[in-house]
């Protein structure tokens, strides 16, 4: 750059005029300069300087280290006299770089627009080699007098490394740590491979050289101290000898069921010896046994001495062993062995396993006998039950001898049964452990609680059983398991909010799987107004004048309730001459109050009696009519609950009895078949046995009570057996036509029901006018003979062989009273009024007839029906005092040979009166 000016004046002027003007010129650098080591140590870093020579404008300056570029540090810039001059320092490390040839070239580039300028510097790298790697002794695991090839490798360094062997061992302490003594191994071969170096050694092992350690050491002019490898030796070698001796050598013999124990020890080997032992008995099979390790020591040749003892129990077939104890090592080339032979004394010994383990049920018995041999003679024989000494009888369990037996066991005879066997030489133990299963048992439940309604009632039960199963205990209400809380196997909790749905029965049941479930009853009462339960038996009552008529009712209430009676909105009072009140608890939230109405008068017949219920908590109350004794009603709700191959059980509900004690009479037939069957029973349900297999049957029953009245047959049911496996096929196939089947019996029902509504009314006014009739002849009468009218009873009449029943004659409008008894009974009062009271308001004493119609029965064809028959007696009435009218019907039927049993009498129209079975069908139950 250069400045030029013109100056210009003339004579006039002082000071000359000026004009300037700057001229500058670029220029490329015309060289770089680079400052720096030119040697330096594998780790360490070298700092480079570059300066450009003068250029204008300034230079840039960039930096190549080894032909990558890399970022440029800050460069400064100088202005000099002719130009700028451009400087940047760069340090370069020796690990941060790839070194190839053990040299980092730097190179310095400086440009600027007019052209540039660059220049190399070289650093050279004094390495260390790669630390020393010793190859040949990767097992280390050497037999005494093989040869080994021994490789040390060191790669790279710069200069390559110089390799040298030694072989040292731990002879000396120094200030208590231990100090290797080494000397140099001669006979290496040496040489150089492209950048590594390499030695190679031939070694011929000895057991002296066992532990001892292999140091390869690697220099070079980089290293301060030289790189070492080293790996130690490890040479095999078998024991010179083995030897036998007893653990106690002052005891040579060997006693049956005291312990024995052998040494076997073994001189200076490597690896240590694995000692085995074989005894030399057939029954053995050269079996190999492992004893345990009670030396194990090195020698002061890095060997090892072993000491194995082998403990055992012998017996007396060990007399005249050979014992071999056998030293071995899979490393090794060949084992080494020695014998030694067993002289052997017993006591008694039991040839059976121990302990014996007896499972038995309760109530079982059992017998095991032990065989015990000894040498000599067994002198002792001792039994324990739980450790407790016993003399052959303990509970239900016998001890003679080897022999240990019980009989019908209890649960109290389980245990542990311990027999010990003594002879002159010692004694023996075996155990025989007498597990007795039973089930489980109930022994705790709580007791009934009575809760308000919010309260959290907590129920538990206990239960004990072999064995004790987990869960073994669940509560249940109306079949439905509940979820409880399990304390063990024993007990469990039941945690309920009260509630009137959880009111009532609750069962807990432990089952451990043997025999049947246990099972406990308990209540959770909660606290509610009476509730008076609909039994259909109950809704009305019944009796004859002047007899006795039994109203009840049956209330649900918690706590205790209070029963009052009314008659006409007036209280009955307790054990009266008119009434008597008995109340009854059924259980703990259900009772029952009867009323006993006697000496029954017409103007009962109008009234009705209130059974009236209460509880601190409300009040509920039952209407029921009195009416005269009449025909029961009929059965409702036939249905099956069981059914097998060859049986079917049903039940049912009963009605009301029509003022006395009913039975129930089941009518039933095979499908397709004939032949009826007739069951009597005084319960409410029935088992049928020896039925066909796979086969539908027809079921109807009616109810018939002590006066001979029947209520109408219900409506035919159908239900079916099982066939082979188990199947209800008859059942499903006769559903499906049960339908169709009786479209046909309901459009005759109604029919005849139709025509039985007017043929009753005709009835009812030709027999009104009848009663009129015979009324007024009778007082007629009782005016032309004059005297007292005394009181007639009424008599039925006995039937012949017509096949006719009492009613029958009672519908009959032609009957006269020459023909048949009076049916009409007549009650004269003080004042000499005569009432005319209807026959069946009075007991009647003669014969009761039954009546059976084969025309009746479900529709089945026309035509003679074979038959059979099962009777039942009647139920003994709960105040016989009341209904002299059992009496008499006893009497009656006591006719029969069998005096137990007391026989109804039905009438077949082809066969007249027949009374007693024909064939018994198979029953259970309440049945003849």
């Amino acid at each position: 750059m250069a400045e030029y000016e013109c100056r210009a004046n003339n004579s006039r002027t002082g000071n000359p005029k000026r004009k300037a003007m700057k001229l500058e010129v670029n220029y490329p650098p015309a060289s770089v300069e680079l400052f720096g080591e030119s040697n330096i140590r594998y780790g360490s870093s070298a700092n480079i300087q570059c300066k450009s020579l003068p250029s204008n404008p300034a230079s840039q300056i960039t930096w190549i280290i080894n032909g990558r570029s890399v970022p440029t540090p800050t460069q400064r810039e100088f202005v000099v006299e002719n130009g700028i001059v451009s400087s940047s320092n760069v340090s370069v490390h020796s690990n941060e770089l790839s070194v190839e040839a053990h040299q980092i070239n730097v190179e310095c580039m400086a440009t600027n627009p007019e052209g540039s300028s660059a220049k190399q510097h070289v650093i050279k790298i004094i390495a260390p080699p790669k630390a020393p790697i010793i190859t040949g002794l990767e097992d280390r695991k050497f037999f005494e007098g093989d040869i080994v090839n021994v490789t040390c490798e060191a790669q790279g360094g710069n200069p390559l490394a110089e390799l040298s062997w030694y072989r040292g061992s731990e002879k000396h302490l120094v200030k208590g740590r231990k100090k290797m003594k080494w000397s140099q191994v001669n006979g290496a071969h040496n040489e150089v491979a492209g950048f590594s170096s390499y030695s190679t050694l031939a070694l011929r092992v000895d057991r002296t050289m066992n532990t001892q350690r292999l140091k390869c050491e690697a220099t070079n002019a980089a290293l301060d101290e030289p790189l070492i490898e080293s790996q130690y030796l490890s040479v095999y070698y078998p024991p010179r000898r083995v030897l036998i001796r007893p653990a106690d050598s002052g005891d040579q013999r060997l006693l049956v069921g005291k312990s024995a124990r052998l040494v076997c020890g073994t001189l200076s080997s490597n690896p240590a010896a694995h000692i085995s032992w074989q005894f030399s008995r057939a029954t053995d099979d050269n079996k190999v046994h492992l004893g345990d390790v009670s030396l194990n020591e090195t020698t002061r040749d890095n060997g090892f001495n072993v000491e194995n003892v082998l403990s055992f129990t012998p017996t007396e077939e060990y007399d005249g062993t050979v014992v071999h104890c056998i030293a071995n090592h899979p490393e090794w080339k060949h084992s080494v062995n020695t014998s030694f032979p067993l002289n052997v004394m017993y006591p008694p010994k039991m040839l059976v396993n121990d302990p014996v383990t007896v499972v038995m049920s309760e109530g079982d018995s059992f017998k095991e006998n032990l065989t015990v041999r000894g040498n000599p003679a067994i002198s002792l024989w001792q039994w324990r039950k739980n450790g407790v000494p016993f003399d052959h009888t303990i509970g239900r369990v016998f001890a003679r001898g080897a022999v240990l037996s019980g009989k019908q066991l209890l649960s109290t005879d389980a245990g542990v049964y311990t027999l010990t066997a003594t002879n002159s030489v010692g004694s023996t133990n075996i155990t025989i452990k007498l597990a007795v299963e039973y089930s489980a048992r109930i022994t705790s439940i709580s007791t009934p609680v009575i809760a308000a309604t919010g309260d959290t009632v907590l129920l538990e039960c206990e239960a004990d059983g072999e064995p004790s199963k987990a869960n073994m205990i669940h509560w249940y209400k109306n079949g439905e398991i509940l979820a409880a809380q399990h304390r063990g196997h024993k007990k469990a909790i039941l945690r309920l909010n009260a509630t009137e749905q959880q009111s009532g029965e609750y069962t807990c049941k432990a089952d451990n799987g043997i025999g049947v479930p246990a099972e406990g009853q308990t209540f959770l009462l909660v606290n509610s107004a009476p509730r008076v339960l609909p039994v259909a038996r109950y809704a009305k009552t019944a009796g004859i004048l002047g007899g006795v008529a039994k109203a009840r009712c049956k209330v649900y209430a918690v706590p205790t309730v209070e029963f009052v009676w009314e008659k006409d909105e007036q209280l009955i009072k307790k054990n009266s001459s008119k009434y008597s009140i008995v109340n009854t608890q059924i259980d703990y939230s259900t009772y029952e109050s009867t009323l006993w109405i006697k000496n029954i008068v017409p103007d009962d017949y109008t009234k009705k009696v209130k059974c009236i219920a209460r509880n601190s908590f409300g009040t509920d109350h039952l209407s029921i009519p009195i009416i005269p004794p009449t025909h029961p009603d009929e059965p409702f709700n036939l249905t099956m609950t069981n059914s097998t191959l060859n049986t079917i059980s049903v039940a049912w509900e009963p009605r009301f009895d029509g003022g006395s004690d009913q039975i129930f009479e089941v009518k039933y037939r095979r499908q397709n078949d004939d032949l009826i069957h007739l069951v009597n029973t005084t319960h409410t349900n029935l088992r049928l046995s020896g039925l066909a297999t796979a086969n539908t049957y027809f079921f109807q029953i009616r109810s018939i009570n002590a006066r001979g009245f029947a209520s109408s047959w219900t409506s035919p049911v159908i239900f079916a057996t099982l066939n082979e496996d188990g199947v209800n096929v008859a059942m499903i196939r006769n559903e499906k036509l049960k339908l169709t089947t009786w479209i046909p019996y309901i459009l005759i029902f109604i029919v005849l029901f139709m025509l039985l509504n007017v043929v009753i009314c005709c009835f009812v006014c030709n027999r009104t006018k009848k009663r009129k009739l015979r009324e007024k002849t009778e007082m007629a009468r009782t005016a032309i003979n004059g005297g007292d009218v005394r009181q007639v009873q009424m008599y039925g009449t006995m039937m012949g062989n017509d096949g006719m029943s009492r009613r029958d004659i009672d519908d009959r409008p032609e009957m006269s009273e020459d023909e048949h008894s009076v049916r009409t009974m007549i009650e004269v009062s003080p004042n000499g009024y005569m009432q005319p009271i209807e026959p069946m308001l009075y007991e009647s004493t003669g014969l009761l007839e039954y009546d059976y119609q084969t025309r009746s029965y479900m529709g089945s064809s026309q035509g003679t029906r074979s038959m059979t028959y099962a009777n039942v007696p009647y139920p003994e009435p709960p105040q016989p005092s009341y209904h002299s009218n059992w009496n008499s019907l006893q009497r009656q039927s006591n006719n029969n040979t069998s005096p137990q049993h007391h026989l109804s009498t039905f009438i077949n129209p082809n066969m007249g009166v027949r009374a007693g079975p024909i064939n018994y069908a198979q029953l259970d139950g309440d049945l003849v």
